[in-house]
């Protein structure tokens, strides 16, 4: 009697212990399933975190290298702008174009031609156009950009993960003792197309160079 009466409550110390093991082994499932959910939205926030910002950084060096190369003291700017740093706003898109010098092509002097725009009908993309040319192009040309020099444009993000969701330029006339100069600011919102809660929204501000 003894001998069952301690089988007994072995298997009842057997069963606790299992079922104490089997909430013990839920909850740790849980917990990782829980990192595991967490470590990939961080993943997702920092993709597109470096995504936005690298996009920001690549459009700040363009910004820095505008003007350079003007002779007599002037910078170099598009035929037609008024400032160094083109800036459209329209119905149909918002531009963003600057020249500079960049060396020689064949024998003549080179400048680079660059334009950012989002345009109405592609909203979601957001592209940069670039060409050499042996002088700085117009504002005209910037505009329609892809009708004088053909599609040179790539966009910025992969369009199949990223939307671009807002791209905001704004200038601002700064006035000093011996220089007119301007500020740019620039507002880049986007969000993950397959995850749309995962959103970022950056902006940098430049000053117009004095070359």
């Amino acid at each position: 009697m003894l001998r069952g009466g301690q089988s007994g409550y072995s298997l009842i110390e057997l069963l606790v212990s299992t079922s104490i093991s089997l909430i013990v082994i839920a909850i740790a499932v849980t917990m990782l399933l829980h990192s595991q959910r967490l470590s990939a939205a961080l993943a997702k926030e920092l993709m597109l975190l470096q995504s936005t910002n690298s996009v920001l950084q690549m459009m700040k060096l363009d910004l820095y290298r505008a003007g350079y190369g003007g002779v007599l003291g002037e910078r170099v700017r598009l035929s037609g702008a008024a400032e160094t740093y083109y800036v459209k706003h329209s119905e149909h898109h918002t531009l963003l174009a600057l020249a500079y010098l960049s060396g020689s092509l064949g024998s003549e002097t080179a400048y680079t031609n660059v334009v950012y725009q989002r345009q109405s009908e592609s909203k979601e993309v957001l592209r940069v156009c670039e060409k050499k040319l042996p002088r700085a192009m117009s504002a005209l040309e910037a505009e329609n950009f892809t009708t004088h020099f053909g599609n040179t444009c790539n966009t910025v993000f992969d369009s199949n993960l990223i939307v671009v969701n807002d791209f905001a330029l704004d200038s601002e006339p700064l006035t000093g003792v011996t220089h007119t100069s301007s500020l740019l600011n620039i507002e880049l919102s986007t969000y993950l197309r397959f995850a749309p809660e995962v959103s970022k929204t950056l902006a940098i501000s430049i000053k117009q160079r004095n070359w």
